[in-house]
């Protein structure tokens, strides 16, 4: 099965209920919003391939940045579909055409239409990976009796933690719909691409004893307080070079007018065929290339924690020893922050202040930079498994 990424238009036209011809009938249907869902089951979407090669699964996002994200990490093991609106006929529309045996649903999306739909047709549901937030039950808990409706035609939700597990059932979810399986997200693995520019700067950095900061997945204002803190952290750190990786492509040229503006030399990588000797800033304009960044990291900052976002995923750091800062959002995955954080792989930042302050002991100790990246990695050690939970779960209703 071919993996083909459509650009923007033909997702607007999907969602709508308007698909390629291609598009083909399939085993399971597998929905994830955007890049994180997709990043976390991709493991488990490739252990699921690999131990039943002839399964066909259509993943469906409702972004181009998740559909880019599954080109860039499932090529080739499944066949992608914009998810349309959560309309009874849209939906009636997508399963008649695809005519799938399971819907896999990740993380949190509940979809009421998709779900009835299914129902209707007998096609068993399962919620991967299942968190539930307090801002996303507080949403649900207005839906009342529709949502514990809903809720009721889901088969099994598989839960990331006793708090998500609990959540669920306080919304109406039964017992024997919960299992507490763990959080796919600390199966991570090393997973990415050599990258010649990316090899080339960790050379450089190296050669001339320059640390090198990432600041993954950013958001606005994010952009602008880690150009102020790298500026500050210039002062005393002289060969400090600090990446910036926005989180949505859209925005490389808002970023890229913002560190012109700054007056701070930059360059962005795909401009750059080497790297001058006045750079401080390297814009990364391109995807597929966070774990690759952590690798040749001295610390992180992972981004949507200042912009009230919820903070991003900060296991792809921590899975390369590198220490981790963030600031007070981290609503979207509290257990994987308040793991890392009682280890000491992570601090939390209120303000610029504090950052900057993180930021600058991590790089002025090695030995503790060290010492508190390596906690990192020691929590996912300690925290795997949930994978093959899952795995097992979903072979169950493959078999039958």
């Amino acid at each position: 099965m071919v993996l083909k990424v459509a650009g923007y238009d033909r997702a607007r036209l999907a969602r709508f209920g308007v698909f390629r011809n291609s598009l083909q009938t399939t085993d399971l249907l597998w929905h994830c919003v955007s890049v994180g869902e997709v990043a976390a089951v991709t493991p488990l979407i490739k252990q699921l391939k690999q131990q039943h090669p002839t399964l066909t699964i259509t993943l469906t996002t409702t972004t181009p940045t998740g559909a880019a994200q599954a080109q860039a990490s499932l090529n080739g093991l499944i066949q992608h579909c914009y998810l349309p609106y959560d309309h009874t006929w849209l939906m009636a529309k997508l399963l008649k055409r695809i005519k799938p045996h399971l819907l896999l649903i990740t993380e949190v999306e509940i979809w009421p239409s998709l779900l009835h739909q299914c129902a209707k047709r007998s096609i068993p549901s399962i919620v991967v990976n299942a968190r539930m937030t307090q801002r996303s039950a507080r949403r649900y808990v207005k839906l009342g009796h529709l949502f514990k409706q809903t809720i009721g035609l889901i088969d099994v939700i598989s839960a990331q933690g006793q708090d998500d597990w609990e959540a669920y059932k306080m919304l109406g979810a039964t017992e024997q719909q919960l299992q507490n399986s763990g959080n796919i997200k600390f199966d991570i693995v090393a997973n990415h691409t050599s990258n010649e520019k990316i090899q080339n700067l960790a050379l450089h950095c190296r050669q001339r004893s320059a640390k090198i900061v990432i600041a993954g997945s950013t958001h606005d204002p994010e952009e602008q307080m880690i150009i102020s803190a790298h500026q500050r952290l210039r002062q005393k750190h002289r060969q400090l070079i600090t990446c910036i990786v926005p989180r949505h492509p859209q925005r490389f040229d808002e970023v890229n007018d913002k560190l012109t503006r700054s007056g701070v030399p930059f360059q962005r990588l795909s401009e750059m065929t080497e790297l001058s000797a006045q750079t401080q800033i390297i814009l990364i304009d391109a995807m597929g290339l966070m774990q690759a960044l952590f690798a040749i990291a001295d610390v992180a900052f992972v981004g949507g924690s200042f912009a009230e976002r919820g903070g991003h995923n900060a296991l792809e750091p921590a899975l390369y020893q590198v220490p981790i800062v963030m600031g007070p959002s981290q609503f979207n995955n509290p257990q994987i922050t308040t793991k890392l954080a009682a280890a000491g792989a992570l601090k939390t930042a209120d303000d610029e202040s504090m950052l900057i302050n993180f930021i600058d002991v991590w790089l002025e100790d090695k030995n503790l930079r060290e010492k508190d990246g390596a906690k990192g990695l020691q929590v996912i050690e300690q925290n795997r498994g949930a994978l093959t939970n899952n795995l097992k779960l979903i072979e169950r209703y493959i078999a039958n």
